[in-house]
């Protein structure tokens, strides 16, 4: 009996072993969002401005996933474990485009995908993006179609692309969110000044 108890509990002694060692050495996981721009004091929407609905925002295959991506070379991307987007991409550039939004026009009659049953915007906003990620020269890019729908007005919607950069002052998945937090604000603005007419 007690020869057939001594092999077991070397196997058990070793997979416990084996189990603190990689729990000991893998590092924590850091998670990241976006930010959108700090709300002015005061500032409210006239009762005549134009309901807008954001959204939707439609990424690339390469970065619709839950990991970090840094471009390495023109063909090469770095996909990071460790550090991670806290929620879903997509939706987290819809709330950051509504709130910059609400910032830039007034806080009133604006509302991310999937808005209310009740709720029929008359200006839709969405977004094609082709390229959102950070190289390792520290240059954060941003590359994009937007499409600005009034269904007040006939004819097309309105249809432009940019080709925006940032570079982070410092290297690091912190500096980087907060560029390309940096690069949906300047886009924010040119959606605003095109909903506006100014």
């Amino acid at each position: 009996m007690i020869k057939n108890i001594a092999p077991r509990l070397w196997i058990v002694l070793l997979f416990t072993a084996g189990c603190i060692a990689c729990s000991a050495t893998s590092a924590p996981v850091s998670f990241y969002s976006l930010s959108a721009l700090c709300p002015p004091n005061r500032h409210s929407s006239q009762a005549t401005a134009p309901s807008i609905g954001v959204g939707p925002v439609i990424l690339p295959g390469y970065l619709n996933r839950p990991q970090m991506i840094t471009r390495t070379g023109a063909n090469q991307m770095h996909i990071d474990e460790y550090h991670r987007w806290a929620g879903d991409l997509e939706q987290d550039m819809v709330r950051v485009l509504t709130e910059n939004l609400m910032v830039l026009l007034g806080p009133d009659r604006i509302a991310p995908i999937p808005w209310p049953s009740d709720f029929n915007p008359d200006i839709t906003v969405r977004l094609e993006v082709f390229a959102f990620e950070g190289s390792t020269d520290g240059t954060v890019h941003l590359r994009a179609s937007i499409s600005i729908a009034d269904r007040r007005a006939a004819g097309a919607a309105r249809m432009w692309t940019v080709d925006l950069t940032q570079q982070t002052p410092k290297h690091g998945y912190d500096a980087m969110v907060a560029a390309q937090s940096q690069l949906l604000a300047d886009l924010s603005r040119q959606i605003a000044e095109a909903i506006t007419g100014r």
